[in-house]
Formats: C-alpha cells, sequence, structure tokens
C-alpha cells in the first residue's frame, strides 16, 4: 500500500518522492511546552496523549486536529509536591483511558475528562513508567525505579510483584503490552533484556541482547502483525523481534553521525501499522520509519528539525498518530492511496545569460538562537540525567521548574527578569551539586548551556 504523508508546516507540503509519505503536525494551542510523549486511541475515536512536561492530559479529533487539554494539576499522592510527569497510556477494561506518572501514581481519566488518582498503595519513589490491559481485566504497569512489575484492578487495587531476579542495581522495566500468548511482555531499558510475566506474576527474563556496548536501552514494545513482539533500542540503534518463544532477532538502523556519542538515531515508539508492516519513531534521527515482518527498513524525515518522535499508535481513522516531543506537536501518517504522478516536465531551451561581473560573495550568518529553544534543549538534558539515574528526582524537579519559570518569561507570560534570576538559580544549584549529583564536567556542561541563554538574552544589560 502507498502511502501519503503531509510534511511540517501544512502549507508548505513536501512528498517524498519515492513511497508517498508525509507528516501532518498538530501543534497544541494552550500549553507551555507540554512535551507530548506517549499516546494511544481511545474508544472515542479521539486520540489522547501525555505531557510529561506540561504535567497534562492531551486529547486530539482526529477530523479536525483541534486539541483539548485537560489541565488538573497531577500530583496526588505525592508528599514532596513534585508534579506527575505522565508517560504511558492506554485504554483501559473500563473504556476510560489510563496513565502512569513517574512521580508514583496511576491515573485514570474519563472521556468527559474526570481525573481521579491511585497512589496509596504504590512503593515510595518505584516511577510507574508504562502501562497496558491485560487479558485479566486488570491493568500492567512498569515501576522504573521500583525494578518491578504491578497490576491496578479498574477499582484501584494495586499489586506490586517481587523485583525482578536479573541481579543488577537496577533493571529498568520501560514499557509493557500484552503478548499473543495472553502473557506480559517488557522492556528492561538498563537490564539490556526483554521479559515475560504471566497474569499469575510468574516472571521469565530472556537472555540479554547483542550491543557492543552491552546497553541496547530497549524502550518501546507491540505486537506484530506476524504474531512476535517487536521492540526498539534507544542505544543499539536497531529494531529488535523476539517470538513468544524467546528467540530474539536485531535489525540495526544505519547509523546518525549528528547523534552523539555512538550515532544512534534513538528508535522509542513502535506500533502495527495498518499496512501489515512495523512503525516506529526516532527521536535523535528526527524521522518515522518502517519495518516490515522479513526486517526491511525504511526511513522517512520529519520536516520540523529537532521534534524528537517519541510515541506512535494507530488511530481509529486507519492512519499513524505520533507524540513529537521537543516541537510540541502531534504528527499523523496519512494512509490515503497511492500518490499522483506529475506528468514529465519538457525543459524550455538553455540560452546563454549575459556575462556579467559575480556580485561580491557575503558569507552567510547563522540565525541567531532561539532562546525558548536553548532552554527546551536544557530541559531535555536534565531530564536526560533523571532517567539514566545520574541525578535524583527531587534535584531534577527543582532544576526543571527553574528552567520552565525561565521559558514561561521568554514566551511573554511572566515578567522579563524572571528568565535571567531562573537561569543564574538554575546555575549556582548545579554548581551546589558538582561533585555530588554531578560531576565537576556534567556540571560544566548544563552551566555553560545556562549561561549561553543568558548571554542571547542580554541579561547582564538589564538594570
Amino acid at each position: 500500500m502507498l502511502v501519503a504523508l503531509l510534511v511540517s508546516p501544512v502549507a508548505a507540503q513536501t512528498i517524498d518522492p519515492i513511497n508517498g509519505f508525509a507528516i501532518e503536525p498538530f501543534n497544541p494551542a494552550c500549553t507551555l511546552d507540554g512535551g507530548p510523549t506517549s499516546i494511544i486511541a481511545g474508544r472515542d475515536g479521539n486520540l489522547w496523549f501525555t505531557e510529561r512536561f506540561g504535567n497534562k492530559i492531551g486529547r486530539i479529533a482526529p477530523t479536525s486536529g483541534l486539541i483539548t487539554e485537560f489541565c488538573q494539576v497531577l500530583t496526588a499522592g505525592n508528599p514532596s509536591g513534585i508534579t506527575g510527569s505522565p508517560r504511558g497510556i492506554t485504554v483501559g477494561p473500563d473504556g476510560n483511558i489510563w496513565f502512569a506518572e513517574v512521580s508514583g501514581v496511576i491515573g485514570r481519566i474519563t472521556s468527559a475528562g474526570v481525573i481521579t488518582e491511585f497512589a496509596s498503595d504504590l512503593i515510595r519513589d518505584s516511577g510507574p513508567f508504562a502501562i497496558t490491559a491485560g487479558r485479566d481485566g486488570n491493568l500492567w504497569f512498569t515501576e522504573f525505579f521500583g525494578n518491578r512489575i504491578a497490576q491496578i484492578t479498574p477499582a484501584g487495587v494495586v499489586t506490586e510483584f517481587p523485583p525482578l531476579p536479573n541481579p543488577a542495581p537496577l533493571n529498568g522495566p520501560r514499557a509493557i503490552t500484552v503478548g499473543p500468548d495472553g502473557n506480559l511482555w517488557f522492556t528492561e531499558y538498563y537490564g539490556n533484556r526483554i521479559g515475560r510475566v504471566t497474569p499469575a506474576g510468574v516472571i521469565t527474563e530472556f537472555p540479554p541482547l547483542s550491543s557492543p556496548t552491552s546497553l541496547s536501552g530497549p524502550d518501546s514494545i507491540t505486537v506484530g502483525p506476524d504474531g512476535n513482539l517487536w521492540f526498539t533500542e534507544d542505544s543499539g540503534n536497531k529494531i529488535g523481534r523476539i517470538t513468544p518463544a524467546g528467540v530474539i532477532t536485531e535489525f540495526p538502523l544505519p547509523p546518525n553521525l549528528n547523534c552523539p556519542p555512538n550515532g544512534s538515531n534513538s528508535p522509542l515508539g513502535i506500533t502495527a501499522g495498518p499496512d501489515g508492516n512495523l512503525w516506529f519513531t526516532e527521536s535523535c534521527g528526527n524521522k518515522v520509519g518502517r519495518i516490515t515482518p522479513t526486517g526491511d527498513i525504511a526511513e522517512f524525515a520529519v520536516a520540523t528539525p529537532g521534534s524528537g518522535p517519541m510515541g506512535i499508535t494507530l488511530g481509529a481513522d486507519g492512519n499513524l498518530w505520533f507524540t513529537e516531543s521537543n516541537s510540541n506537536k502531534i504528527g499523523r501518517v496519512v494512509f490515503a492511496g497511492p500518490p499522483v504522478t506529475p506528468p514529465p516536465v519538457t525543459p524550455p531551451p538553455v540560452i546563454p545569460p549575459p556575462v556579467t561581473p559575480p556580485p561580491p560573495t557575503v558569507p552567510p550568518t547563522d540565525p541567531p538562537a532561539d532562546p525558548a529553544a536553548m532552554i527546551r534543549d536544557l530541559m531535555a538534558s536534565v531530564e536526560g540525567s533523571y532517567l539514566k539515574g545520574n541525578i535524583r528526582e527531587g534535584f531534577e524537579r527543582s532544576l526543571y521548574a527553574k528552567l520552565r519559570n525561565a521559558l514561561a518569561a521568554v514566551k511573554g507570560q511572566r515578567p522579563d527578569p524572571v528568565a535571567c534570576n531562573a537561569l543564574t538559580a538554575f546555575s549556582n544549584e548545579v554548581q551546589a551539586q558538582s561533585g555530588k549529583q554531578l560531576t565537576g564536567e556534567q556540571a560544566n556542561q548544563l552551566i555553560r548551556a545556562a549561561s549561553d541563554i543568558v548571554t542571547r538574552l542580554g541579561c547582564s544589560t538589564r538594570g
């Protein structure tokens, strides 16, 4: 099946000349850099997504692109006051949308936007990350920091199973899905494995994935049209396949020299498409990819630079929908039949132009860096350090709050000096943790980035 894919921005459409793929973005209207992360098709025909930065749940109508955000602050059950940071999202057996919050909460939202949070039964600092509906009528979720798989009933009763058996300080169970065998299958980001848990809670871990660095970073996982499980490898730059019997095959992506340190495109989200193939996102590569059940790979660029594609799912409209975390957009891959082939164009005869002296060469100048984009990059660096276990959650959230204040000021939502003050406070807090939660080099990198933003804003020239 050929596909028509519209590319951002819509007013400047481009169509891939070979496959006819394009990407169409929808920009949330009221969020201050919400960071859309995971996305799922609801039973109401809409797409629902999490905003890990905006700390909200969003909904987009597939016919109009109209986005609605539910702005109830997600903090229930968190004595430290750290916001929820919702990540994984799924449709529950009750027809509601369920989501996992890294702060230690499982949430539920109805189609009318009524949010309920369940936290009292969770082990503190467990870090719920991904969630899926099991065939047993319950929801299952991963605890990234708790190193566990857990279950919650539609009534909100939580059962946490013992920590994963593979000896590691932190296996980091990440994504989870229901397999064709009725069991739950999950990825271990730091354990470098794929795991399986039965509805009774019996866990099996399969041998580690192959990787020169011993860390492939398996991220998302889904069931393919061939009856196998397919997963992404964030650090390994591969798409993986595991049979229900546990036989693993890995398919490498082309390396990307613009993605340090190891050239990985950072494949993250993955889902089965309507065309019998698997589709995935490349966060660093800034692409949407397709892999056939036999392992043939094709990649298609997202037009918005540095958009950071993350989650991807199949919508009720038969199209694929994905989140762009960095550019704060929702994208759509439209399956609309074969593209129209334009008729051949006969070029006019070439008439040599008159000889004139060449104009003086003016060296190109780079456009000035956008302070908002620079702040978003710094926010992503801080969160990356947190997810890799380099810094504790409280420290990450404190730094993140300062950057959000700076971003709001830059976007005109707060008084101008707030940005300068917030960035100075950010640098001071980072410096205080140099040699503690951060190495000296890590601290210097963050401080340099903040200093560049301060310079770009001209803070030192303001009274």
